[in-house]
């Protein structure tokens, strides 16, 4: 069993390494979110994580939903009222090791209003032959240009799960979250919390 004394060391010790860590990181996100004029911002239910990008053979972050998930763009800018967005399923060629980058739809969007990863459609169809869920294999990007030449974007990605694996993704993320607090309230010297 441990002592007080012990506990309140680890307690301390975590301190330190949060706060170095946090600062660090939160200073590297805004720095990010300030360079770009346009976000975007999800509207409905993810979980964060990372997919396989068969286009660039490279895993990279990701917003992992069960639908057809929805977002909107915002700016910090007055002056930007849309923006060019290209969503593309990016998957891996059959038999080969590499992938392909297809597009599936180009569209303006208005600031603000909220729009679906993919067309009607095309989600029914994934839906109906099951290659929705090919989350091995296939990734979504959503391409949003930041200037009116297209010359600037931002890759959003996306994979989409079955509601069974996104429920148990999104108790882990939910746990891990709770997990976290605990240990930033031991760390301040607030209350503990234990289950």
């Amino acid at each position: 069993m441990l002592s007080l004394k012990t506990l309140k060391l680890g307690a301390l010790l975590s301190a330190m390494i949060l706060g170095t860590a946090f600062p660090a990181m939160a200073k590297t996100k805004s720095a990010a979110q300030a360079q770009d004029p346009i976000r975007l911002v999800m509207d409905s239910d993810y979980v964060d994580g990372k997919v396989n990008d068969p286009a660039s053979k490279n895993t990279r972050k990701a917003y992992i939903v069960c639908n057809n998930a929805e977002f909107h763009l915002e700016s910090a800018s007055s002056d930007i009222s849309e923006a060019d967005v290209i969503v593309y399923e990016n998957t891996y060629v059959d038999g080969q090791d590499f992938g392909v980058r297809n597009r599936i739809v180009k569209k303006t969007l208005k600031i603000n209003d909220s729009e679906q990863l993919l067309p009607d459609n095309i989600y029914e169809s994934c839906l109906g032959d099951g290659s929705l869920y090919d989350f091995v294999n296939h990734c979504y990007d959503v391409r949003v240009y930041m200037d009116e030449q297209d010359t600037k974007y931002v890759d959003y990605y996306f994979g989409i799960v079955d509601d069974n694996i996104f429920s148990e993704m999104l108790k882990a993320q939910q746990e891990k979250q709770a997990a976290s607090k605990e240990t930033e309230s031991a760390a301040s010297g607030g209350p503990v919390v234990t289950k």
